[in-house]
């Protein structure tokens, strides 16, 4: 029998995704780029943005949501005890498929555009993303073609995050239900496009960051093999400068992890990391100008785009509803647990949460050049942190009757309603065209105010360039 916080958990998870439906809904109907972040609807053919909102909200509010499915899936890991390897390779089999043969051409998002093009990837090098575009550099030397080397890196990098996802909800979770339920919320994220042959820089980071996650766990409730997060980290922060805004969690662990005769040297060992990665954003500030990522606290002359302007706070709506819908959804039915404070005690989620701090400061402290919603793989750093805290937050007991229900409904919700017009969105340059081009007309930072219009004029070349819209 399900009791009173049982009710309101499954209540609140429920109204939270058929809000998130509702939002879709509003932002295609109305043509909403103000919306930009739950907009992918308008990107797929009506009848088939129809069907998919009608399955989220039909998994969601009947029975098919509730005891039905979850003895269908009971009954599924009865059955398939003994070949769940198999099931296994057969699963990673069909990922690498998917990874490999989904198209993409929407080369609006991000730097796709100049690192389809470049004859030389070093030349658009950046102290950030050094070594990342090292590694591509010389796969389009082996390959003959920018292409090819970043939908190689694309298959390989998915298949290891996909590894990661199964390994982090064998950690949390010890049911195969909730464990695949649990894999279908990673899995849906918005990071998941980068490896679908994504022409960016951060998918080899996303791995790692997400291993650093994985091992940042188990250290944290074992205290034991430090070494294997800080490498993690360090080799994600390599590849891409912005992971290291998760060493709050690095520095957590040390802080905690060591006996008390210790504790002096770890402390000071974790303020050395911060003083080192002061020094290092100064040093880049004074030679590279890789600082001038940050968003001012207020607009100023040449910069109207500020961390207290509307635009920015509406940017950061978005980008949540873009990156961790099903994070935001979990998170905060979560909440309706009768002891969810007494899960902050444990080190584990301590761990997720300063990690989850370090992540959210990015969010709120860079401006996005591009824009937001072109520079959104800059900024999806965020949901990677929430969705694994989100998780684990549903670990206690206390959950146990309803965990499978809850965050099954959330993952089936998600997937159709938004991961899967996500990814439709971006597989015909020609499809995105026309509403991008409404975002951009209504963002700051393609206008003349924006640094006397720099940023407009380089996107009115590449739409020429691109797609002979002159």
């Amino acid at each position: 029998m399900q009791s009173r916080s049982d009710k309101a958990g499954i209540l609140i998870a429920r109204l939270s995704v058929t809000l998130y439906c509702a939002l879709a809904l509003l932002a295609w109907q109305n043509d909403s780029s103000h919306l930009w972040g739950v907009w992918h609807l308008a990107f797929v053919p009506s009848p088939v943005s129809w069907l998919l909102t009608a399955v989220s909200l039909f998994f969601v509010w009947t029975p098919l949501a509730g005891t039905r499915w979850q003895k269908l899936l009971t009954s599924i890991e009865h059955a398939t005890g003994r070949i769940r390897y198999a099931i296994g390779i057969l699963l990673v089999t069909a990922a690498a498929t998917v990874f490999a043969l989904v198209p993409f051409d929407n080369l609006l998002l991000g730097d796709s555009f100049r690192l389809v093009n470049a004859d030389d990837l070093m030349t658009l090098s950046s102290p950030a993303e050094y070594l990342t575009l090292h590694t591509y550099q010389f796969l389009r030397t082996m390959l003959g073609s920018n292409m090819i080397a970043y939908r190689v890196i694309a298959v390989l990098t998915g298949l290891a995050f996909a590894w990661v996802a199964i390994m982090f909800s064998r950690v949390i979770f010890e049911r195969l239900a909730e464990r695949i339920v649990s894999i279908v919320v990673i899995l849906g994220l918005a990071n998941v496009q980068f490896f679908l042959g994504y022409i960016e820089n951060y998918a080899i980071m996303t791995v790692l960051l997400s291993l650093f996650l994985l091992t940042g766990w188990s250290s944290a409730n074992s205290r034991k093999r430090l070494w294997l997060p800080a490498i993690a980290l360090l080799a994600a922060s390599a590849f891409h400068l912005s992971a290291a805004f998760l060493i709050p969690g690095l520095v957590f662990l040390f802080w905690k992890s060591y006996p008390p005769r210790r504790k002096l040297v770890c402390r000071l060992m974790a303020i050395g990391a911060v003083a080192a990665s002061a020094s290092a954003a100064i040093l880049f500030h004074s030679t590279s100008g890789v600082s001038d990522i940050f968003a001012p606290l207020q607009s100023a002359e040449g910069n109207p785009y500020s961390i207290l302007s509307l635009q920015h706070i509406t940017d950061i709506g978005n980008l949540i509803l873009l990156t961790s819908p099903a994070a935001a959804v979990l998170l905060i039915s979560a909440l309706a647990a009768p002891k969810w404070r007494a899960l902050y005690r444990d080190r584990g989620i301590q761990f997720l949460f300063f990690g989850l701090i370090g992540s959210l400061t990015m969010l709120i402290a860079v401006d996005p050049k591009l824009g937001a919603a072109r520079d959104w793989d800059l900024m999806s750093l965020f949901g990677i942190p929430a969705t694994f805290l989100a998780l684990a937050l549903w670990r206690d007991e206390s959950k146990a009757r309803i965990r499978t229900r809850v965050i099954g409904m959330t993952a089936v919700a998600v997937l159709f309603a938004h991961t899967v017009p996500w990814v439709i969105s971006n597989i015909d340059r020609k499809l995105t065209i026309d509403s991008f081009k409404s975002v951009v007309q209504k963002d700051v930072h393609y206008t003349p105010e924006y640094f006397d219009g720099d940023r407009l004029m380089a996107w009115g070349l590449m739409l020429g360039d691109a797609y002979g819209d002159h």
